[in-house]
């Protein structure tokens, strides 16, 4: 039993004669599955600025729209708005677009999931997809003004197309996380 237990000693420990000891049962636990929420963030990342041809890159999907509201209702507290930030600040980057635009929206969009991830939950498959419909509206919605703004706003109505592809595309990748949650016993 002893041999399971991990025991860390201080200074200020010392002075009070105890000693702080985790679990590696517990630790192990906290830690599984982390590996496929990154690896999915990864490969959503990837979808995104993945080249395409001029024909099919305004129809593009939101791709880690798509998964970071997948993880940030599936787990309680292992997705959060920083992470939205970071990965939004990663698309900035690879994209090549203003600083902080994409990690302004996807803030915003991941706290709205966040905050109604309880009912969001209960929905049909089908009302999820209007719901990331309605994410994706507000999503492109606020890069088209930020864009318009700076005086570069797509002109065409082909910006608007991830609207559908990433409603349709949402049932898909639902079914794929919540299996590879479930195989993996993500937490």
């Amino acid at each position: 039993a002893n041999a399971n237990r991990i025991c860390f000693y201080g200074p200020a420990l010392e002075a009070n004669a105890k000693r702080i000891c985790f679990s590696r049962i517990a630790m192990k636990k906290t830690n599984r599955g982390t590996w496929v929420v990154i690896v999915s963030l990864l490969f959503a990342v990837l979808l995104t600025i993945l080249p395409l041809p001029s024909w099919a890159g305004w129809a593009r999907p939101l791709w880690v729209l798509m998964v970071l509201c997948y993880w940030a209702m599936a787990l309680d507290d292992s997705v959060s708005v920083g992470i939205a930030w970071l990965l939004g600040i990663l698309l900035d980057v690879f994209g090549g677009t203003v600083f902080g635009e994409h990690a302004l929206v996807m803030c915003l969009c991941i706290f709205i999931v966040i905050k109604l991830k309880k009912q969001i939950r209960l929905f049909p498959l089908w009302q999820q997809s209007v719901l990331m419909l309605l994410l994706s509206v507000l999503y492109l919605g606020i890069i088209y003004l930020i864009q318009g703004m700076l005086g570069s706003a797509p002109q065409t109505i082909f910006y608007w197309l991830p609207l559908l592809t990433t409603a349709i595309f949402w049932p898909w990748i639902f079914v794929i996380l919540r299996d590879s949650r479930r195989r993996f016993r993500v937490k």
